[in-house]
């Protein structure tokens, strides 16, 4: 008799990494998925998770300091000083030149000094004079200054911001009635040095705003001038016949291309220095916090003492990249807190972390009743 072979359902094995894509998801807001998580592999997953998060902090404030445009400084309430200097300038150019060569000053300009008006710390030291400036009601509203020396900015830089020309030009009798005002600059300037730019907008006697490159990237937009070219031309860089508002339109928008070029290699500096800052800053916050944590389990009564300092740092690598995630996206989204996004709300998730995981273990009152 033919024995019976009795049939077995196969059961076909269920994939196993949904199960482990949702368990890791799970430590984006579980504390406690988190920290289980963290403990419950190897090493190099925290290094992993806390490189990957560390390059997500860095995101929004790098990109944001190399979004920074020169043309900024001039967008300001007080630009108003260019916006009508300039023209003016542009008008009288001819008779006041600024002239550049293979991206640098060229020429030779002529400084002078006030004869009677030193500086705050040394009245002997005259301060220089504008080469051209744009007076309206009495008042100087917008210098601009230029050396032709290689050694003399940083000197003529200091000079002109502690320097009050409405002062120096002014009358006897009036400087005695602006004696406080003797060293407090009210005008906007530029400096044209021989291979530095530097320009501040004042408002009132306050600085509100300023700008410092160099000229290298500006035929990068003013393509159709030559090597050797004036300030001139780029103020009336395609500038057509029209009325005097387009015309001062067209101006200032010419110099504000040409801010945006003089800025581009400080800015690309000024990014990279905030790249490495704040990679150190938020390499040591991991650091840190991985160490409070650690020291957060010392007690006696803790149930987490067995933990080493070694494992505080892979709890602290798992807990920083939700914090690294808001940190991008608060970082767009306003990017004043771009810069301290990351430490804030880290910090928050590990003060959670350690009032409600971290806690020692109640003990009991043994004191008599």
């Amino acid at each position: 008799m033919a024995q019976k072979v009795k049939g077995k359902i196969v059961k076909k094995n269920k994939s196993t990494v949904w199960p482990k894509i949702v368990a890791f998801l799970k430590t984006l807001w579980s504390n406690s998925d988190n920290m289980n998580y963290a403990l419950g592999h190897k090493w190099y997953w925290a290094v992993l998770v806390g490189f990957v998060s560390l390059i997500i902090t860095l995101i929004a404030p790098v990109v944001n300091s190399f979004n920074v445009q020169g043309s900024a400084y001039v967008r300001t309430s007080a630009s108003d000083s260019f916006y009508y200097g300039l023209y003016e300038y542009y008008q009288e150019a001819d008779t006041y030149p600024i002239s550049f060569a293979d991206s640098k000053l060229s020429g030779t300009y002529t400084i002078e000094k006030y004869d009677d008006y030193g500086t705050e710390q040394d009245s002997s030291v005259k301060i220089i004079k504008p080469y051209y400036t744009y007076v309206r009601q009495g008042l100087h509203v917008l210098d601009i200054y230029i050396t032709d020396k290689i050694t003399d900015d940083q000197t003529l830089l200091a000079q002109i911001i502690q320097s009050n020309p409405n002062y120096a030009d002014a009358t006897t009798a009036q400087r005695e009635t602006m004696t406080k005002e003797m060293y407090m600059r009210s005008s906007s300037f530029v400096f044209f040095s021989t291979d530095t730019i530097y320009s501040r907008v004042y408002a009132g006697t306050n600085a509100v705003a300023s700008i410092s490159g160099n000229y290298m990237h500006v035929l990068e937009k003013f393509n159709t001038l030559n090597s050797s070219y004036n300030f001139k031309s780029v103020l009336g860089y395609d500038l057509t016949s029209g009325t005097n508002l387009e015309t001062h339109n067209t101006i200032l928008k010419n110099y504000r291309t040409y801010a945006d070029q003089i800025y581009i290699d400080v800015r690309n500096q000024q990014g990279l220095v905030t790249l490495g800052l704040y990679a150190g800053i938020n390499t040591g916050v991991i650091l840190l916090m991985g160490f409070v944590i650690w020291l957060m389990c010392r007690g006696k009564t803790n149930p987490n003492r067995s933990l080493k300092i070694w494992h505080g740092w892979r709890i602290s690598a798992f807990q920083a990249l939700t914090p690294s995630i808001l940190a991008l996206i608060i970082g767009f989204i306003m990017a004043q807190f771009a810069a301290m996004g990351f430490v804030l709300v880290y910090s928050f998730r590990v003060m959670f972390l350690s009032m409600k995981y971290l806690r020692p273990a109640p003990t009991t009152d043994q004191r008599s009743r």
